[in-house]
């Protein structure tokens, strides 16, 4: 069969499936209606959500299904002549997931009757198939210090966040960054850095060239919901083998409202400032142009127009200020030449404007347009730069997102969404805006560089005012997606699900190091005489020790079909997944191929297209209405980063290819979920997960003989754990959560470039699994909240306290990251990998607010305290002494000689970033309307 059967196939296939499909980032609600008295089905009673489009009418049996609910609370309200309105009110709905409302309808005496019911949301949910958790708004304003995602899941357990960028030693001397420094590395039980897929209502939100990266920068005023699934997850769900992180946004109501937030914590209360300022403002509500002024000229659209809008501004010094010179953030030119600087840049500065619009043409017919604009300006902290910081590098990142979706209800139990999606990450790493270019003096006798490499004092050991830094990076990734889902309840208890999702990528990454300072091997033959080499890929081609170069073209796509079987005894989740990857181009552009060969001593034979198939299965047995079972088992496929496929065979050191594979992961998952008493609930799961595939490097003799490093798929790591879950929802004013998970994470290697850090010593590949850098073997997190809302006076002692006001703690404990103790061996170094653990990490964040309340007027004070115990953690990738097991400090001596350090050398290892960050008090002032 050729490529073009191929597509044949899986275009028709995709279309196949677009009869059956499901959007994910909604739930239902489902239930009987019967008289309270015959216990008798009623038919024809009316369900419906207040203040939405959604209801349904029982059928015969008394059934009733409503779909397309977005994650939340509402009340959901029955109506039938002859009969009580009931009202139920708080009812709790998670994306994916069925919450069951069965109503039992008294017979009306006097007309008009109405009963009210709050919802008691239940301790066990009896649809779930594997390990889910949902996160609402409510719990996320709960939460201390919480500013962005990477805040919502550090919080949970068996979720780890790496903010340490790797750095990667070249054979030269000269370090450079692997990818972009800011984005975090999620290890989510036991998987690599960039396996999660991250959702924002339904459309991936990742890093286009580097796969499972957050890059949006969420406001998290805007989220309504967000749902961590880390289980075996169904068959909608792909490109991931860790965790689906699924975010639902908010959405503007009838009613104007608007906020406005402010955050500091330069008062230094208790604790530590970074000099930080938070700003955040949000205004919602029926658009005013259609709804108010149109009306007026005469002019009515079908429909209402509701719209959500944000717009955030936070600047701050980190924890660990490197003391740059701040160049203006904000300023405005006057008239004369004159500048008006509103605010001066810190060292991590950050803004986003997010903008949704809701068009209700009908209840049949809805249209959202979403708009998202943030980015960062940075420095980092180096401490080698400690005496001139402004000779280092600055970076910037720029992120859009354009999303259209349209949604369209065939029928109560029928509808389909289309979506199309458009985003865009440009990332900026150079000295003062200068490109390579810009440093060399060229004449007809002779050209030189104008600066030196940064140098380091042979006195001090820090950097001295000769050197700069001169790495001029330009990435510009561009994703263009199409997602198609149709939604039918067929039976009662039949959901069927399916869908296809299709993009496409055009991604440019331009890397150049030390252009300023050094030349490329062609720039040595054009202005040194040297060999003749081919000119390389990319621009400024004359200059750098090392250049990573990607301008590629790539297409991919997926379809899914899953049947959600629902029993009062028995839930069952059955599905399969197809994806396929183009590279596209240039790897099939004959000059390419050619070059690659000629690299690597390889054929360039490999597949246009390449395509993964996977099954999926879960099923709950709820053994009573306290007790949940289930288990779920799935294959799972995943990309390699883009750049291992595409990086160019021209600039040598590394090159990409075209041969790799899915990454491939088998996982299993068991639960069980007992409530044993109201409101409390204990969760024990047992997960493993092995996979294959992950991609390292292979060293090979390039074409002029010089050793470089091709991408390869030949790693393997596997995962296991157990999770023990005491749980309490809120009520009588306290709730919260305790979770302790025993991990065990082993592999090959922790990092595609391990390979080639091993090949610096002649060391061979690994044959046996060793820890990896993110197996923490204990975690307990312990978050707790008391909750006094509006009314309420709680007393202690007789004391009658105040109303509306919450006070919340989250606690964490871990056991060390690993570490490989200090050899001078190169043999002891592989064979002792990661065979110590580092010190413990603890941390309590404590958040306290009040509210009141002044007519339709609310105003917010409060208190968030980080690290409220003052606890120095360390980071034994920084700073660390791996002879000794702990930080450096005076009074060690060098490596295992009897010699001190003296001061000078000891100072240089004393980095600020070695430990954590202390205490900081937070202060924190809301208006909202």
């Amino acid at each position: 069969m050729n490529v073009r059967h191929i597509i044949q196939v899986c275009i028709f296939f995709c279309l196949f499936l677009a009869y059956f499909a499901f959007a994910a980032n909604t739930g239902k609600i489902a239930g009987k209606v019967i008289d309270k008295d015959t216990k008798e089905p009623l038919i024809g009673a009316n369900v419906f959500i207040k203040d939405t489009r959604l209801g349904a009418i029982s059928d015969i049996e008394g059934r009733y299904v409503i779909l397309q609910v977005e994650p939340g609370k509402y009340e959901v309200i029955v109506h039938l002549i002859g009969y009580k309105r009931m009202i139920i009110k708080d009812v709790y709905v998670r994306t994916d997931l069925t919450t069951k409302l069965d109503f039992q309808l008294e017979t009306e005496v006097l007309k008009g009757q109405t009963v009210e019911i709050i919802y008691e949301r239940p301790a066990v949910q009896k649809d779930v198939t594997s390990t889910r958790r949902s996160i609402g708004a409510e719990e996320i304003a709960e939460t201390p210090g919480v500013k962005d995602l990477a805040d919502i899941i550090r919080s949970e357990s068996g979720l780890m966040i790496n903010d340490v960028p790797e750095i990667l030693e070249m054979e030269d001397g000269y370090a450079i960054d692997v990818r972009d420094p800011s984005l975090k590395s999620m290890n989510i039980r036991g998987s690599r850095g960039g396996d999660a897929l991250v959702l924002i209502d339904g459309v991936p939100a990742s890093h286009p060239l580097y796969g499972g990266y957050d890059v949006i920068n969420l406001n998290v005023e805007d989220i309504k919901n967000v749902e961590i699934i880390t289980g075996a997850f169904s068959a909608e769900y792909g490109q991931t083998q860790s965790a689906v992180i699924n975010i639902t946004t908010k959405s503007g109501g009838s009613k104007l409202k608007g906020a406005i937030n402010w955050r500091t914590d330069e008062l230094g209360l208790f604790g530590d400032s970074y000099n930080e300022n938070r700003l955040s403002l949000s205004l919602n509500g029926p658009e005013l142009l259609t709804s108010k002024l149109l009306p007026i000229l005469g002019l009515k659209l079908p429909g209402r127009i509701f719209f959500w809008a944000t717009a955030t501004l936070d600047v701050s010094n980190t924890a660990y200020n490197n003391n740059r010179n701040r160049d203006p953030l904000l300023e405005f030119k006057l008239p004369g030449g004159k500048q008006w600087i509103l605010l001066d840049e810190r060292q991590d500065n950050k803004g986003n404007i997010n903008f949704k619009l809701d068009y209700k043409i009908s209840d049949l017919l809805k249209t959202t347009l979403t708009y998202r604009n943030s980015w960062t300006r940075w420095t980092n902290f180096e401490w080698l730069w400690k005496h001139y910081p402004d000779h280092s590098s600055k970076f910037s990142r720029d992120n859009e997102q354009l999303s259209l979706t349209v949604n369209h209800t065939i029928s109560p139990r029928t509808f389909y969404n289309v979506n199309l999606g458009y985003t865009v990450v440009d990332y900026t790493k150079a000295f003062r805006g200068k490109t390579p270019d810009d440093f060399w003096v060229i004449t007809e006798d002779t050209m030189y560089s104008s600066i030196n490499p940064p140098t380091r004092d042979p006195l001090t050991g820090f950097y001295d005012a000769s050197g700069y830094e001169s790495d001029w990076v330009k990435e510009y990734n561009q994703l263009y997606s199409l997602k198609f889902d149709f939604t039918s309840q067929v039976h009662p208890v039949h959901l069927l699900q399916s869908g296809f999702y299709l993009d496409y990528k055009n991604l440019s990454n331009k890397d150049i190091y030390n252009g300023g300072v050094s030349l490329s091997p062609y720039g040595q033959f054009i202005y040194e005489g040297g060999d003749e080499v081919l000119p390389p890929q990319g621009p400024y081609k004359e200059y750098g020790s090392t250049r990573w170069v990607i301008d590629g073209k790539t297409y991919s796509g997926s379809a899914y079909i899953t049947d959600k079987y629902e029993l009062e005894g028995l839930i069952i989740n059955a599905g399969l997944r197809a994806d396929w990857f183009m590279p596209g181009y240039p790897t099939n552009e004959p000059g390419w191929k050619e070059q690659w060969e000629k690299t690597t001593g390889l054929k360039a034979n490999w597949k246009k297209i390449r395509y993964q198939i996977d099954p999926r299965f879960g099923v709950s047995f709820p053994v009573s209405l306290n007790t949940v079972l289930y288990f779920s088992y799935g294959h799972f496929n995943k990309l390699p980063g883009l750049d291992s496929y595409l990086r160019d065979p021209y600039s040598g050191t590394f090159v990409g290819n075209p041969h790799l594979d899915y990454t491939k992961t088998v996982k299993y998952e068991f639960g069980f979920t007992h409530q044993f008493y109201k409101n409390w609930a204990i969760d024990i799961k047992n997960y493993n997960q092995e996979t294959s595939g992950e991609v390292g490097t292979t060293r090979l003799k390039g074409e002029y003989g010089i050793p470089l490093q091709m991408f390869d798929n030949k790693g393997y790591s596997r995962s296991r754990g157990l999770e023990f879950e005491l749980r309490k929802q809120t009520s009588h004013y306290f709730g919260g959560r305790v979770t302790y998970t025993v991990l065990w994470a082993s592999g090959y290697s922790s990092s595609a470039f391990d390979d080639y850090r091993r090949s610096l010593t002649d060391m061979p590949n690994p044959i046996r699994e060793r820890r990896l850098n993110w197996d923490v073997r204990h975690q307990v997190v312990f978050r707790g909240n008391i909750t006094v809302d509006k009314g309420k006076h709680p007393t202690i002692l007789g004391l009658k306290l105040p109303d509306d006001w919450l006070v919340s703690v989250i606690s964490q404990f871990y056991s060390g990251r690993p570490y490989t103790p200090g050899t001078n061996s190169a043999i002891d170094q592989q064979i002792l990998y990661n065979t110590k653990t580092g010190p413990l990490f603890s941390r309590t964040d404590v958040k306290f607010e009040k509210n009141i309340n002044f007519k339709n007027i609310r105003f917010t004070l409060g208190l968030h305290a980080d690290n409220i115990f003052n606890e120095y953690n360390t980071y034994v990738d920084r700073g660390f002494n791996e002879w000794y097991g702990k930080p450096f400090t005076y009074g060690q001596v060098v490596e295992d000689t009897d010699q001190l350090y003296n001061y000078y050398d000891m100072y240089v290892l004393l980095k600020p970033n070695r430990f954590g960050e202390g205490r900081r008090v937070t202060l924190v002032a809301e208006i909202s309307w």
